[in-house]
């Protein structure tokens, strides 16, 4: 479905008043439009190049929707750009629907647990050496300081290395 324009919008990009686009419609002059609800939408493109294809310009009154001065039908430049504007409104409004209903998250607040749990979780593997030494020495005995030493630095090590991914992570 193609960006679309309230039909006011419609009128007043095209310089007219919204019951001449409704008796455009009504006549069949417009056919790029649909109702959700009682409002009409206007695929601004299309609806465009209708109107300029099907209306009389010497038929056209001026009663508002154009503040007293007839304008030209807008060129297709004009016509991209309010597309793009209708486009990027509605991707806007899409964006803020999503992250109201919190299907979006603060990327900062995602960085920012991910840090501390990462900080977090090195802390703990850091007790990991002492405990497996104390874990070794409650099996074999007790190991002379020398061994206990280089096994825990052999863990350390190890631990490190399998950590290293997550002491990159900053808050």
């Amino acid at each position: 479905m193609a960006e679309s324009q309230s039909l006011p919008e419609f009128a007043r990009a095209n310089g007219v008043a919204p019951q001449a686009i409704h008796q455009a419609i009504a006549a069949g002059r417009i056919t790029s439009v649909w109702k959700v609800g009682s409002r009409w939408h206007v695929d601004p493109v299309a609806a465009a190049r209708e109107w300029a294809a099907n209306t009389d310009p010497s038929r056209i009154r001026n009663d508002g929707g154009g503040r007293g001065k007839r304008r030209e039908p807008p060129s297709a430049e004009q016509l991209e750009a309010r597309r793009l504007k209708a486009h990027y409104r509605a991707e806007l409004l899409r964006l803020d629907v999503e992250e109201r209903e919190r299907s979006l998250v603060d990327a900062e607040d995602i960085a920012s647990t991910w840090a501390a749990e990462s900080k977090r979780v090195i802390d703990r593997f850091a007790t990991v050496p002492a405990a497996c030494v104390r874990s070794i020495e409650a099996v074999t005995g007790e190991l002379p300081p020398e061994k206990r030493e280089a096994i825990a630095a052999l863990l350390q090590r190890d631990v490190s290395q399998a950590l290293e991914p997550l002491s990159g992570v900053s808050a």
